[in-house]
């Protein structure tokens, strides 16, 4: 068939930048009301990169898996179109009468990462619904903790944990896990004593930038038993961090404030907090004014643009799956170069692990597949 189309291939190099994070708070605690909260506590709060949903771990309460002697269950609140929390439910899927608490996400929504009492899971999601749990390790750790705080890096390749373990400088301190290029984690470093104390610091949240930490302590002061804090990182060691700042009266109050999370854009920073709380800790909001310079990372993306010359298509559709499981892989890179000509075509898996392209057509396909955590993959079509 003959069909008059050009490519237009843009490759878009970002350099990885990082920015001093200022952040204006302007408003007291907004609570989220008994719509998404209980009267038992809520905490570990993460918010989906989209800002339509909202993730916490919910404790002791009677719809968890294991009833009111569950530690804790993974619950959700969606967003509607006027702007308002949908009622909160358990996210059963991915529950059990064990502790469960999410940690984030490694990619856009589609891979959640959480931790129960047999270590760390995935969990992948597809046409909504969420897959069973898988395992991953992380080597050398071991916490001696009763809860593990942590939360996954927006580039997810850097996991933070609160928990008391080798090196620890008091009970919990800030440690971190990093992502090699080989596809396996580093085993758990501390953060070291400007961010740790004798006494604890949980719920780790790193901004967008991979460079500025806020996190929860009992043991900088403040203005109650908790309060929020935050610190840059200096260098590259994550060992040199900025003077830590108490986020102030705004945030911090005379209860417990932990789990600070927002996005880069955002208008609201959420938080969980036992002041003027339903029951134990509750969910609740602040506005705020981030001044955020995301990590960028390099984006390759195919365009068809006008018609400028007669071309044989060859449409060429497929999907990217994990060998062992049969799950479909999002945000797969395929390179597919077509020979004798040597032209190149790139394009991503989408949200079903599914990728489509219209090619000129040759005698053979070379089909190269990237795809994060595996090993690349080449096949020729002919």
């Amino acid at each position: 068939m003959n069909i008059k189309k050009s490519f237009l291939f843009l490759f878009i190099v970002l350099n990885s930048s990082f920015s001093h994070c200022q952040i204006e708070i302007f408003s007291q605690h907004i609570t989220l009301d008994s719509i998404v909260n209980s009267a038992s506590d809520e905490l570990n709060v993460v918010v989906s990169h989209d800002g339509q949903l909202i993730y916490f771990t919910r404790k002791n309460h009677p719809e968890n898996i294991g009833g009111t002697n569950d530690k804790g269950d993974v619950w959700v609140s969606e967003k509607s179109p006027n702007g308002n929390w949908s009622p909160s439910y358990n996210l059963k899927a991915i529950n059990s009468p064990k502790s469960n608490t999410i940690i984030g996400f490694m990619n856009v929504g589609g891979t959640m990462v959480l931790h129960d009492a047999d270590g760390f899971k995935l969990s992948y999601q597809k046409k909504g619904q969420w897959s069973k749990l898988t395992s991953f390790e992380i080597p050398y750790f071991n916490s001696k903790s009763k809860e593990l705080t942590a939360c996954v890096s927006s580039d997810g390749r850097n996991i933070l944990f609160g928990m008391e373990s080798f090196g620890s400088y008091g009970v919990e301190d800030i440690y971190i896990s990093r992502l090699n290029s080989n596809g396996k984690w580093t085993s758990p470093k501390n953060l070291g004593s400007t961010i740790n104390t004798p006494n604890q610091e949980i719920t780790p949240f790193l901004a967008a930038d991979n460079k500025t930490l806020f996190f929860a302590s009992n043991g900088h002061g403040g203005e109650g038993s908790f309060d929020i804090f935050m610190s840059t990182r200096l260098d590259d060691t994550w060992q040199n961090w900025s003077p830590v700042q108490n986020l102030g009266p705004k945030v911090n109050t005379k209860g417990r404030e932990q789990s600070f999370t927002f996005l880069p854009d955002a208008e609201f920073a959420y938080l969980s907090s036992t002041q003027n709380s339903d029951g134990y800790g509750d969910l609740k909001k602040v506005k705020i004014s981030p001044d955020i310079t995301p990590v960028e990372i390099e984006v390759d993306t195919t365009r068809v643009t006008d018609i400028v010359e007669e071309k044989n298509i060859v449409a060429l559709s497929g999907s990217v799956v994990d060998k062992k499981t049969e799950r479909k892989i999002i945000g797969a890179q395929i390179f597919v170069t077509t020979e004798p000509t040597n032209q190149e075509y790139k394009t991503l898996t989408n949200s079903d692990g599914e990728f489509n392209l219209s090619i000129t057509e040759g005698n053979s396909y070379v089909v190269k597949i990237r795809a994060y955590q595996y090993m690349s993959s080449e096949s020729v079509l002919t």
